[in-house]
């Protein structure tokens, strides 16, 4: 059937992760979905398209590849002087310094 719906926990067991992964996915807009009555739906054709989107990136080693999930997860595990030099690229190279000579919050001595 081409047009399949694929309900929130079927796409968990087709990505085998938790729903609540597919459901926070599908918020933020990072998988290909529609809400029907106040819950999520997936066409099985965008679905699979998305997959294929996915493996693609990583073959060819597209810097888009990480998606916005992954992305957010790096900055909260980024320290404060990485992070400015992530978004004032003018500073980077006194930033990455000073992120050198920390290590776990604290100065080396």
């Amino acid at each position: 059937m081409q047009d399949e719906i694929l309900t929130l926990p079927e796409v968990g067991q087709l990505l085998k992760v938790a729903e609540k992964t597919v459901y926070t996915m599908a918020q933020r807009e990072q998988l290909p979905a529609l809400k029907v009555g106040g819950q999520w739906r997936f066409k099985r054709v965008d679905f699979d398209q998305w997959i294929e989107q996915q493996k693609a990136a990583r073959h060819i080693g597209d810097s888009n590849a990480p998606t916005k999930y992954v992305d957010e997860i790096v900055r909260k595990r980024t320290s404060p002087a990485v992070k400015s030099a992530l978004t004032s690229p003018l500073d980077a190279p006194a930033a990455l310094g000073a992120a050198k000579k920390t290590r776990g919050g604290r100065r080396d001595a």
